[in-house]
């Protein structure tokens, strides 16, 4: 598993199980950035080792706000 950096963003890549994968994180290329690759890597390696990896690595990308947010009130969850 390795940091790559893309222009002023950080790319994570790695393979497992014969695949190739890679996501951008957040975080630009800095002191902070490179310090949250490194968690998520140590986060994947600790999923692999222990059987928990997420192939889809919807839970190691970052998540973004979407521009539509619905409102759910009290009475819709009842």
């Amino acid at each position: 598993m390795h940091i790559e950096k893309r222009g002023n963003s950080l790319l994570v890549r790695f393979s497992h199980d014969g695949k190739s994968y890679s996501f951008s994180l957040a975080k630009h290329n800095s002191p902070v950035g490179r310090s949250n690759a490194k968690l998520k890597i140590a986060e994947i390696e600790k999923d692999i080792t222990y059987g928990n990896f997420d192939n889809t690595l919807l839970k190691y990308k970052p998540r973004k706000l979407s521009n539509n947010l619905t409102t759910i009130t009290a009475v819709v969850l009842l």
